[in-house]
């Protein structure tokens, strides 16, 4: 039932961007109703399927705006970890992407503080391409995690914990609690994640993240001065601008 209710938080969230989606979502609303007896059947099974494709295709109608505000959501649960790309577009927060990642059985060991951790950089780290540069938002519905994330330096983080802090380092985020009962997007990740090929690759971004160095984060402000200060790369910018030179003009700190 609880899942089935998370589920259904979900398909509102994403009402605003899908034609039909809520229609489409009746037959599981009636589960959710008093004196009704909860019966997954068939056709439960066939509209949870279409609103899943649909949602999946709904992210493909976002692109990217590299000028739009950027939230990061995160959300962890028992068995999964959980995360929402999104921007600020069309007067609403459009998702761009995704990702779940089904908790290895040592880290389900973990408590919800390291969890919420482990979204936290699993999220920074898969969308860095997106993130590094930028700044942006990151939400996270532990209000201690909040807290910490917020600290530079304090007695309660373990030695682990306080690594995989650091690895948010090279990025330029401000942190917002994000209740859990507005969480439904992540909830749903998080919660109904499950066991896939595409939890290999997760699997290998973790670790990935776990190895990554620590490096300070360069915002474009920093880049672009820097850059026409370059003799090299003023050079280069100035090729862009105005066009290649033939191979035999070009300097030898070029080639």
């Amino acid at each position: 039932m609880k899942q089935t209710q998370s589920f259904l938080g979900t398909v509102n969230y994403y009402s605003r961007f899908i034609k039909d989606l809520a229609t489409a979502a009746e037959q599981l609303r009636r589960l959710t109703c008093k004196n009704v007896r909860f019966s997954w059947i068939a056709a439960c099974q066939s509209a949870f399927d279409k609103i899943k494709h649909a949602i999946a295709n709904s992210v493909r109608s976002f692109i990217f705006d590299p000028n739009a505000p950027i939230f990061v959501t995160t959300d962890a649960s028992d068995v999964g970890l959980g995360a929402v790309l999104s921007q600020s577009q069309q007067g609403h927060e459009a998702p761009i992407a995704h990702i779940s990642h089904t908790l290895q059985p040592r880290e389900r060991t973990y408590a919800a503080k390291k969890k919420e951790a482990l979204t936290c950089v699993l999220a920074c780290y898969t969308w860095e391409k997106y993130l590094l540069g930028r700044y942006f938002t990151l939400k996270t519905d532990h209000s201690s995690l909040a807290s910490l994330l917020r600290s530079t330096a304090d007695s309660r983080k373990s030695a682990k914990f306080t690594r995989w802090l650091d690895r948010l380092s090279p990025f330029d985020y401000a942190v917002e609690y994000w209740q859990d009962k507005d969480n439904h997007v992540t909830d749903v990740f998080s919660r109904l994640s499950m066991q896939s090929a595409q939890s290999a690759q997760h699997d290998t971004i973790h670790n990935h993240v776990v190895g990554a160095l620590q490096t300070d984060h360069l915002s474009l402000l920093v880049v672009k001065p820097v850059t026409k200060h370059d003799s090299t790369l003023s050079t280069v910018l100035n090729f862009v601008s105005s066009g290649w030179p033939g191979k035999k003009t070009l300097a030898s700190d070029i080639l």
